[in-house]
């Protein structure tokens, strides 16, 4: 994207507003960005029209970035007002896509969203239709009523861009009343307010005020711009913008909330009832908002890999070693799907560096793919029985922004496997469900836990790893242990299995209270894969582990637990018992 002038720094405004929030908390409100962006996936009309636009809105995706960034840094949600995009593409659509997995989003969806060529046809239920299935694989939430709570506070996010609601946006807002807490409409369209429409009509020249629920008799008063060509009056603002019966029935209703504050496109100033907001100096406490529903995994990502595009030290091995991240950086090579060499009967998955901070897992990481590479039997094993797919930094922007990862608002990585929200986790599951074909998986994430142990969790200065609440998989599991405590004998650090934690017990009943609200982990995603032989977490203590942890010694554990992997994949499965 070329840039006509140099970027201005991006303008902050701080608002605090009082709606009875149980405990102080901020969010960055983004609206009417309009990127404008089209590639040669898209016609040529559609480029020609991101030519001229991009003349317009030339700096969106520089301070759309910064907003971003900033929303990354100081950890708090994204509310979305509308029009991110300035019309449909799929450049458009992956930049939406990048930008939601960077950051926490929720909010509604504007007129541009669906735009496809900027005013060229009639915009109403029928124009939206045609690209409104594409939209809501992309969006954050439920494209047309969305409800988040944090705090006590109750966000619904609307469609209203052709200004109007519906009878069902009424229904499912009464129930969001019913609930009793303080509720703030996100919505792109205004909310007719009759202070604010006197000064939009004054700025529009009396043709119009872009508000929704205009009363019928002050439409009539509009002053009509021209004269519309037959079969092109609905491009008169009159025709546009009046409201109809179930969108008066929507406004009379809120109005008469005491609970409700409408925020839109044009920021937070007043309420339907025209209810003027408090501006003192803002909270900077982030508190972590609800889940947003689970994302549709899409194919149109981008793997940014570590090294060259061909590694020397993995050419004609059937390995690769994509480190997932949102958006390519700068000395990081990109390519798409890692095309696996015929089709092995195993299919070996390591990943690590799911929270950022955990880096004693990187060194075992590194042991891993040596053992791998090794001229050792069980190397030579691996790479005529298995293909291998490494991962060695899932949060990789976490990684190069010094973040740590863990508990990150809403959830992080490692909680994300049914929602989808971050890109590299449904990348990490498109490339897993593509490459297994019928094959036997062995999955194993590796973490590192607290940084020290505690009379609860005594574990956590050790290696240690989980079992299954499946009896197959847990079976595996008890066989794959043993071979790793066996292979690990005489090692520099310790692993003997007696700190590993069973299904159900001390930190897997975590595991499981996570589970129970929709928060996935990834060896729960996997176990769930047809195929899987063997899922677990192993986890390696930040100093200890039974010895001097040292690069050297944590790539020796990483070569035997390749060992491990190796032998009891080797075995033949267990059978399910007969029930």
């Amino acid at each position: 994207m070329t840039n006509c002038s140099p970027a201005k720094p991006l303008e902050l405004r701080r608002i605090t507003i009082d709606v009875g929030a149980s405990a102080p908390f901020t969010a960055l409100m983004v609206a009417d960005v309009h990127l404008p962006l089209a590639d040669a996936r898209d016609d040529e009309r559609k480029r020609a029209l991101a030519a001229g636009r991009e003349k317009e809105f030339h700096h969106a995706a520089h301070y759309l970035d910064e907003a971003v960034q900033r929303a990354r840094t100081k950890h708090v949600p994204i509310l979305l007002a509308g029009d991110l995009w300035d019309f449909t593409s799929a450049a458009n659509f992956d930049a939406g896509r990048r930008l939601f997995g960077k950051a926490d989003w929720f909010g509604c969806v504007g007129n541009h969203e669906f735009s496809q060529y900027v005013g060229e046809a009639r915009e109403d239920a029928a124009y939206k239709a045609v690209t409104a299935a594409r939209m809501a694989e992309v969006w954050p939430n439920d494209i047309v009523f969305a409800s988040r709570v944090v705090n006590g506070v109750n966000f619904v996010a609307l469609d209203d861009v052709y200004y109007n609601f519906t009878e069902s946006q009424l229904a499912r807002m009464k129930d969001e009343v019913a609930k009793g807490l303080p509720i703030v409409v996100i919505c792109h369209t205004p909310l007719y307010v009759p202070g604010h429409y006197a000064h939009e009509m004054g700025k529009n020249g009396g043709v119009c005020s872009y508000q929704v629920g205009v009363p019928d008799a002050l439409v009539a008063t509009w002053r009509k711009e021209r004269d519309f060509p037959p079969g092109e009056e609905w491009r008169d603002r009159r025709v546009q913008q009046r409201a109809d019966a179930p969108t008066r029935e929507f406004i009379e209703y809120l109005k008469a909330q005491p609970c409700a504050l409408a925020v839109t496109k044009h920021g937070i100033g007043s309420t339907p009832t025209g209810r003027a907001m408090n501006r003192p100096t803002p909270s900077t406490t982030p508190s972590p908002p609800a889940r947003t529903r689970p994302a549709s995994p899409s194919r149109f990502l981008t793997r940014s890999v570590t090294g060259t595009p061909s590694s020397p030290a993995l050419d004609g091995v059937p390995t690769c070693a994509p480190a997932f991240s949102a958006a390519p950086r700068a000395g990081a090579a990109t390519r798409s799907f890692c095309a696996f060499p015929a089709p092995a009967s195993r299919l070996f998955v390591f990943i690590a560096r799911q929270h950022a901070c955990e880096t004693s897992a990187s060194p075992v990481m590194e042991g891993v793919v040596q053992g791998a590479l090794a001229d050792t039997p069980e190397g030579r094993w691996v790479r005529e029985n298995a293909d291998c797919l490494f991962v060695p930094f899932m949060d990789k922007d976490g990684v190069e922004d010094g973040d740590q990862g863990k508990n990150r608002i809403p959830h992080d990585h490692n909680r994300d496997y049914a929602a989808g929200r971050y890109t590299s986790v449904r990348a990490l599951k498109a490339l897993v469900e593509e490459a297994l074909c019928g094959r036997r998986l062995v999955f194993l994430d590796l973490h590192s836990p607290h940084v020290r142990s505690l009379p609860h969790c005594p574990e956590q200065d050790h290696v240690f790893t989980f079992g299954s609440a499946d009896p197959v998989l847990d079976a595996h599991w008890n066989r794959f242990r043993w071979h790793w405590a066996d292979a690990q004998r005489g090692g520099a650090l310790a692993y003997d299995g007696s700190f590993d934690i069973h299904a159900g017990e001390g930190y897997d009943k975590r595991c499981a209270e996570d589970l129970a609200h929709e928060l996935m982990s990834a060896r729960d995603w996997a176990q769930t894969l047809p195929g899987c032989f063997l899922a677990t977490t192993c986890e390696f203590g930040y100093s200890l582990c039974g010895g001097v942890f040292s690069f050297a010694t944590a790539r020796e554990l990483g070569h035997n637990l390749l060992r491990a992997v190796q032998r009891t994949a080797a075995e033949a499965p267990i059978k399910q018992p007969e029930p």
